[in-house]
């Protein structure tokens, strides 16, 4: 029967050293819990939004005299351009009005443009009225409240956060659906991957960015404190 050598003191020294790491690596997760996941819910799930003022075209034919860029500033029904009808260069003109006000975030067409009835023109937001919708876990929306604070970071911006209020908790939930479902499952009926509460957050400070619609954003919500 073969003895076990003992330990060398080179060895022992490594195997504390690992055990040392074990712990540190479990004290981390600890702190982490206490300073982050338990005093908030946390979603990478979230970006800047509003509501769009979408200018279409009311007829196929050529874009004429579009006035808008991106930047510009528009009032509702101003009349932002015109669209020849048809291929004949005397053919009837139709006026393009902005639906709503906003500021120009996108223009997609230039004169003598072709483009077909229905097609997007150029997008604007009212830029009074931006906020972040952040998509809430549905099995951590009971600790989350209206009024509740907000603590933001935006992916164009490292290192800058921005802060809001909860505004608006809806009672419906939004599902994403897998389209490769589990083999134990029915393949022809897509089961729901994940499921959120889209929470709506109004900004407090902006950091003086520039935000704008679209930008992702991670949010922190402070979580109600113990006894509320």
């Amino acid at each position: 029967m073969r003895t076990r050598r003992p330990f060398t003191r080179f060895t022992k020294i490594g195997l504390a050293v690992v055990a040392l790491l074990v712990v540190l690596e479990t004290a981390g997760f600890a702190t982490h819990y206490l300073l982050v996941t338990a005093r908030y819910v946390t979603t990478d799930n979230a970006q800047i939004d509003g509501t769009a003022v979408d200018i279409v075209a009311p007829a196929s034919g050529t874009v004429t005299r579009w006035r808008i860029g991106v930047g510009s500033t528009l009032r509702e029904r101003e009349v932002v351009g015109r669209i020849r009808v048809g291929t004949q260069a005397s053919g009837p003109q139709l006026t393009i009005k902005s639906p709503g006000r906003g500021t120009v975030v996108r223009s997609s067409v230039t004169d003598g443009q072709w483009v077909t009835q229905g097609t997007r023109l150029a997008t604007a937001y009212e830029f009074g009225d931006i906020y972040v919708t952040a998509r809430v876990p549905a099995g951590e929306i009971g600790d989350v409240r209206p009024g509740a604070r907000v603590d933001m970071a935006v992916d164009a911006y490292p290192g800058v956060t921005l802060t809001g209020l909860v505004t608006a908790i809806p009672l419906a939930t939004a599902d994403r659906f897998t389209a490769y479902p589990a083999l134990d499952s029915d393949p022809t009926n897509p089961q729901p991957a994940d499921r959120w509460i889209p929470v709506r957050v109004a900004f407090t400070d902006t950091a003086g960015v520039e935000i704008r619609p679209g930008l992702s954003v991670t949010a922190r919500i402070h979580r109600p404190a113990a006894g509320r």
